[in-house]
Parts: C-alpha cells; sequence; structure tokens
C-alpha cells in the first residue's frame, strides 16, 4: 500500500487520467447493456461516468493529501484553523503567551 501511495504522489498526473479512463469506461461497460435492454434505473448509475473526473480528483485529493484537503476546505468557507484560547488562560509575563494574545 506504502509503494502504491508513492506512485501516486510522485505521479498524480499520469494516475488522474488512468483512473478518469479506469472509472468512466468501467461504468459504460458495466451498465451501457442494460441500459439499451431497457431498465432505465441505470440511467442514474450510467451518469456517474459524467461525473467521474470530479471523483476522481476529489479522490484522489483526499488519498495523497487528505489534511491539506480539509484545511483549504476550512479555509475557503472562512473558518480559522488555529487554536482558539480563552484570555483567561494565558499568562501575561510568559512570552510565549504574550504571542499567542497578540496575534488574535
Amino acid at each position: 500500500m506504502a509503494n502504491l501511495l508513492e506512485y501516486l504522489k510522485r505521479h498524480q498526473l499520469i494516475a488522474y487520467f488512468a483512473l478518469t479512463f479506469l472509472v468512466t469506461w468501467t461504468l459504460l461497460i458495466l451498465f451501457q447493456p442494460l441500459y439499451l435492454e431497457g431498465q432505465r434505473i441505470v440511467a442514474s448509475l450510467l451518469s456517474l461516468g459524467i461525473f467521474a473526473p470530479a471523483l476522481v480528483s476529489i479522490g484522489l485529493s483526499a488519498i495523497i493529501e487528505p489534511r491539506r484537503i480539509a484545511a483549504d476546505l476550512w479555509r475557503a468557507r472562512g473558518y480559522r484553523l488555529g487554536l482558539d484560547i480563552h484570555p483567561s488562560l494565558l499568562d501575561a509575563d510568559d512570552p510565549k503567551d504574550r504571542k499567542a494574545w497578540n496575534r488574535g
């Protein structure tokens, strides 16, 4: 598993195109014959192929750098990621606490 993860980190573009191709064509090959036979219920599964590039990119981002994608999503929504410290817990004489006090 570690080798696969290292390969994905080194070759992200190749992995993206290969996985997108694999997901799209797998969905098409599996569900297209059922759709043509008249089973319209598989149309939603077949249409997942349209969203395959987006789903693959989200999946790869989550596998390769899960902390970064979560942090970027939080920042995009305007949330802070730093630790919030209650002022009563800070010591005015400690330089580290003064830095935390002046940060906010």
